[in-house]
Parts: C-alpha cells; structure tokens; sequence
C-alpha cells in the first residue's frame, strides 16, 4: 500500500545537475546525510559546531565563508537549557539564526507535515535531528532497512523541496557491550 506513484523515466530525458554542498564532500544540500557513531563521541556537539558555522557564514573546512544561514534543531535528549544553549554560547552562534523543535513527534505523515511547516518558516540551510530513533514510532524498527525507508524518503523529499540539509544523527549502539560494527 504506497500512496507514491511509480513512473518510469527514460535517462536519456533527465538533465545531469551538480550536486550542491553545505559542507564540501561530506553534507550535500538538498539531500539527507546519516551521522552514525558510538555514544559519547561528540556526534551532537559536531552538529552544533557545524550549524554554528552556519549562522555565522564561516567556512567549514576547506570551505571559504558564506552568507550566513538558519539551522533547525530538534534534539530529543539534550535539554535546550541546561546543554544546548550553553553549547551554543560557548562556540559563539548566532542563536537568532539558531532554531530548536521543542515536543515531541514521530516522523510518521502526519508529523512530516509539521516539520515541512516548520522548516517553511524558519528557511533553514541545515535541519538536524537528534538522534533519529526519538523520532521514529514504536512499530518503527532501526534495523530493518525496509522499516525506515518511509521516513527517509519523507524526510529526502523536504530535504529536496527546500533545498536544505537534513542530518540525522544515529547512536549504533546504546547500552549493549558489543559494537555495532562487529
């Protein structure tokens, strides 16, 4: 049951574009990028270094400046008081230019909706979700590729439509003694 529609498209009728960065090589615009990681090494403070950059139109490495731009950031687990402001002061954003989701939603169609509202009054650049998994509904299982396919797709579309980033962050593993990639 697929409220998509399915066409077929000759290659020869689709026109060739150049993919558009926010930070070269690593974080295309107009696409979705997953940050994955063990715990505690800094995925989330990277992210918050990075959309300081971008409130303040510094380049990130090899990058020369740019204009400065809007960052959307919903983070489930970090409290907006206590650590991401602080964090945000510390490295000097622009915290008028710094927007946090504050609640909670799943990234079901119905939620998407409201993130695209969002995301259609604040313009932001970079859009961040932190992590993923605190997005995603119960029946939603992180491990099975065809589970999260419809909140990829969903959130790959606004990511298009706006011409932002959008980075998720995900912790391969918490709380198990064994890592993820062995």
């Amino acid at each position: 049951e697929s409220s998509q529609q399915v066409t077929l498209v000759k290659m020869c009728d689709v026109t060739s574009r150049p993919v558009k960065w926010l930070w070269n090589g690593r974080i295309p615009l107009r696409m979705l990028t997953d940050v994955q990681g063990d715990p505690g090494i800094g995925k989330s403070t990277s992210m918050t270094a990075i959309g300081t950059a971008i409130t303040l139109g510094r380049g990130l490495p090899g990058m020369k400046e740019f204009e400065p731009a809007n960052v959307l950031h919903a983070s489930a687990e970090d409290a907006l008081e206590d650590v991401l402001k602080p964090r945000l002061e510390a490295m000097g954003a622009d915290c008028n230019r710094y927007f946090s989701l504050k609640g909670c939603f799943n990234l079901d169609e119905d939620s998407c909706q409201l993130l695209e509202t969002k995301i259609q009054e604040v313009t932001p650049r970079l859009v961040i979700l932190d992590p993923l998994v605190a997005y995603l509904s119960g029946n939603v299982d992180l491990n099975r590729s065809n589970h999260v396919r419809q909140v990829s797709q969903r959130l790959a579309l606004l990511a298009e439509k706006y011409e932002c980033a959008i980075v998720t962050i995900r912790h391969l593993t918490k709380g198990g003694t064994t890592k993820a990639i062995y």
